[in-house]
């Protein structure tokens, strides 16, 4: 067992200290499981936590977060960790193959091997068949960690050899003061805090990347113009939007043109053939992560602004709203709007994400979302 560290990895991220106490004494009593389930909504923090767990439990000193040790783990270099990520709309079984030849071979260094699977709900039958064995048996020293944003979407018989660590929003107070402690100013920090609603990674995106409350911004403006737009506005407004959420995949495409163009001068034309493919197909699954991730970021921004609406409508409380820095807009529309327009539109929006789900392309997503608000509003 390794010795206790007050000042590691796990205890440096905020919120969910329920789960970190958990895991600090697995550690402490060297009762490490064989698999676990960490779940919650995405960007709360569970990547980040499986890494502290990991570097906390194979550092000698209980995750010191200096030592070669733990700069490798949570670099993602140590031999000893594994992780794997969905590619596209799954985690093919071949992955899982070979995490079930790599799961009987002895630890390099330590003690263990870890074995991390993001996006556990993207485990289909077979692939989730054949990871079942391997914890149904688990090889000595393999430990795995699953993490999904919705335990429902997770197979019963893997939940069932897991576990089970449930992660929940963070307190905004606590995000807040972790961005001041980067520098941010703490009226933006509040803002962002609010914004992000508890999830500490979101947070993160919104202080580093400004485009993001550009964005917020641009959504915040067509949502207070709806009611005064015709179809024609309407359908430029949606392709509006969509041109921001494609923004950031276009920067996207010229690196991943840059690395196909330094793979040119170094190979010759067979083996770029078969690089340039893979190069393609992850261009393609990222693309397509960064457009639903999008699409979905415009959709809970136009659902904030209504909430507050609503928030401020029922209760008057400008404590709980989100969008502060809208306050008097707030409490215009608060003011006017009925109550059921305003359930309407929320339901509307959650049609929409459920499209985002199933697949219906982005722009028309936007489009049918801003169209029936607008009806909602006008009726």
């Amino acid at each position: 067992m390794p010795a206790f560290q007050e000042n590691s990895v796990l205890e440096s991220i905020i919120g969910n200290e329920n789960v970190m106490g958990y895991l600090l004494e697995s550690i402490k009593r060297d009762r490490i499981a064989k698999a676990y389930l960490f779940y919650g909504p995405p960007s709360v923090g569970k990547f980040k936590t499986a890494i502290a767990f990991v570097a906390a439990v194979l550092c000698g000193e209980g995750g010191c977060g200096k030592c070669n040790t733990c700069r490798r783990v949570l670099e993602l270099k140590h031999p000893d960790v594994l992780v794997v990520e969905g590619r596209g709309k799954n985690i093919p079984v071949e992955v899982i193959r070979e995490i079930r030849l790599s799961a009987y071979l002895k630890p390099v260094e330590g003690k263990y091997r870890f074995f991390i699977i993001r996006d556990a709900e993207m485990l289909w039958e077979e692939g989730a068949s054949t990871l079942l064995k391997l914890l149904e048996e688990p090889p000595q020293g393999s430990i795995f960690i699953l993490i999904s944003a919705s335990i429902a979407s997770v197979m019963p018989t893997l939940i069932s050899r897991c576990e089970k660590v449930r992660f929940t929003p963070v307190p905004r107070e606590k995000i807040a003061e972790m961005l001041v402690k980067r520098g941010i100013d703490f009226n933006k920090a509040d803002l962002i805090a609010r914004v992000t609603g508890g999830l500490p990674g979101n947070a993160i995106k919104l202080a580093d990347e400004p485009w993001r409350m550009e964005r917020r911004d641009t959504v915040l403006r067509v949502a207070r113009a709806l009611k005064h737009a015709d179809l024609a506005t309407i359908l430029d407004m949606a392709e509006e939007l969509y041109a921001e959420i494609r923004a950031p995949i276009e920067e996207m495409a010229v690196i991943y043109k840059e690395r196909k163009q330094e793979l040119s001068d170094l190979m010759d034309e067979s083996a770029l053939k078969r690089f340039a493919k893979a190069i393609d197909e992850e261009y393609s699954q990222e693309r397509l992560r960064e457009e639903i991730n999008g699409v979905k970021e415009a959709l809970q921004i136009l659902f904030s602004w209504y909430r507050d609406i609503l928030v401020m409508k029922e209760c008057n409380s400008k404590e709980m709203l989100v969008n502060v820095d809208f306050i008097q807009e707030i409490e215009s529309e608060s003011r006017v709007m009925k109550e059921d327009c305003v359930v309407r539109i929320i339901r509307s929006i959650d049609d929409a994400f459920k499209a985002v789900d199933q697949n219906v392309p982005a722009q028309l997503v936007l489009e049918g979302a801003l169209t029936e608000i607008q009806e909602a509003i006008r009726a």
